[in-house]
């Protein structure tokens, strides 16, 4: 398993702490913030990346490469894609393309 981080990602995180947390909450919706969560009970795997330490809920899946990206808009912030992809998003495939 992999980390690919943007610079500027990376940079965020480091101006705050050095430390990313990636976790679900209630509904299940996805939460990547730079201080850890106020739910105890949530348990994490540490992920050593290059420039930061990544805490992932242990009940998340596990793919190859964890993507971190830098985003400006509607404020600065990061978020993780998992191999590229956000959880539960469906990969286009070669079929997709052809019409019906």
């Amino acid at each position: 398993m992999s980390v690919i981080a943007e610079p500027k990602a990376v940079s965020f995180i480091a101006e705050r702490g050095g430390f990313l947390y990636v976790y679900t909450v209630g509904d299940g919706l996805k939460r990547v913030r730079t201080e850890p969560p106020g739910d105890s009970s949530i348990r994490f795997d540490q992920i050593e990346a290059e420039g930061f330490v990544m805490y992932v809920e242990d009940a998340l899946g596990r793919p190859d490469t964890w993507n971190v990206k830098f985003h400006r808009w509607p404020y600065p912030h990061v978020d993780v894609l998992w191999d590229g992809h956000q959880p539960g998003e469906r990969r286009r495939g070669l079929l997709d393309e052809l019409p019906y």
